[in-house]
């Protein structure tokens, strides 16, 4: 049998998230510190919708919880997989998208962490609380990690204009971007961005905050049991399932 993963190892060589500051290894400290300070919401199986590479499911793995991670990401599960230990059947990666895809079985637990429902407008978010509502059972517990995008637009804090200004391995150099407005109908901000100079990309981004998706989680049976603010306007929610 292969060792466990070596997280950070893995991090470090996943050149997609070098535009997380892996330099000092910031997002992996952030992931290994929301699970470590939140175990005791955490059962022995774990659904992560989003997954993205897959680190929940390495650390969870550690303790012998049962993990499925899901993404629509392809190139994401590809990596994760061949990170993972192939011959443990603790941990699954299953490429799907969560508004649509059909888990078997019940979990203990489920996260939409790393901000991804920033991804998914609050008819989308409920479209994933309703897909995966036969996979929760009375007093499981749903993680969810976001931004108080609201919060940050009218202070100032986050700016649009410069939210891409950054080396991305996967895009490439931006050298300009804006925003376009706001779409009245799924509440997202829409951003445009000269990459390499070549091609202009159009990007969208959910704005949330702790009143909007709380009245959504309430309505699916979720119960606030838990919510904490981090650093740079970051929420935790952790909600029980009534």
């Amino acid at each position: 049998m292969r060792p466990a993963v070596d997280v950070r190892s893995y991090y470090r060589r996943h050149d997609y998230f070098k535009r997380y500051s892996m330099d000092n290894e910031k997002r992996l400290k952030e992931l290994s510190h929301l699970y470590s300070s939140n175990k005791r919401f955490f059962g022995r199986k774990v659904l992560d919708l989003a997954c993205g590479a897959g680190i929940l499911g390495f650390l969870t793995e550690r303790d012998g919880r049962d993990y499925v991670g899901i993404d629509k990401n392809p190139d994401m599960i590809k990596e994760a997989k061949k990170a993972g230990n192939r011959k443990s059947k603790r941990t699954r990666f299953l490429l799907g998208d969560v508004r649509a895809v059909r888990i078997p079985g019940k979990f203990d637990t489920l996260t939409l962490l790393g901000n991804a429902v920033i991804h998914f407008d609050t008819l989308e978010l409920l479209t994933i609380l309703r897909n995966v509502s036969g996979n929760v059972h009375e007093g499981a517990h749903f993680i969810v990690e976001y931004r108080d995008v609201v919060s940050m637009l009218y202070s100032g804090e986050w700016n649009p204009r410069k939210a891409l200004e950054q080396h991305d391995t996967v895009f490439g150099k931006v050298i300009g971007s804006r925003s376009i407005g706001v779409d009245p109908l799924s509440g997202n901000i829409k951003i445009q961005s000269l990459v390499d100079g070549r091609e202009n990309l159009v990007f969208t981004h959910a704005i949330w905050s702790p009143f909007i998706i709380q009245p959504i989680m309430e309505a699916e049976n979720y119960e606030l049991v838990k919510r904490r603010e981090n650093p740079r306007n970051v929420w935790l929610d952790v909600y029980r399932a009534n």
